[in-house]
């Protein structure tokens, strides 16, 4: 009996923890639109120095900080929100199932994503940093 009682304290821990996963990316997948809404901002600004910028070194900075801008917008933010989405569904199977045993899974997938979420915030926080930074010397 006391087996039991324990398998079910362990279902409903890692049920818990399953929760504060999807919560978790949720919360990954509210940043990622609003990086976006940034990155809009940005492409904005650019749109605005470009008519300031005067000479050869000047554009081919721009060119990159544009061309950088469109990956991350187009491509990097929607891949990892793509990916955060597939994992979100994988952790609502697992939970309707009570699929438990999946743990070690479950675990090593979220740990990634929490990984490549976090690189892909320093990232976006150094362009940005740079981009100021460009822009002032305009």
């Amino acid at each position: 009996m006391a087996k039991a009682k324990s398998s079910i304290l362990s279902n409903q821990a890692q049920h818990e923890m399953l929760e504060n996963f999807r919560h978790e990316t949720k919360r990954w997948q509210s940043e990622i639109d609003f990086w976006k809404v940034e990155g809009l901002f940005f492409k904005r600004l650019l749109d605005i120095y470009s008519l300031k910028i005067s000479n050869d070194d000047d554009r081919l900075a721009f060119s990159s900080f544009e061309e950088k801008l469109k990956q991350y917008i187009e491509h990097v933010m929607d891949n990892l929100k793509k990916d955060i989405h597939l994992h979100e569904e994988y952790l609502s199977e697992v939970l309707d199932k009570k699929a438990f045993s999946e743990e070690y899974t479950y675990k090593l997938r979220h740990e990634k994503l929490a990984k490549n979420t976090a690189s892909l915030k320093k990232e976006f926080v150094v362009f940005k940093e740079r981009l100021y930074k460009f822009t002032d010397t305009i």
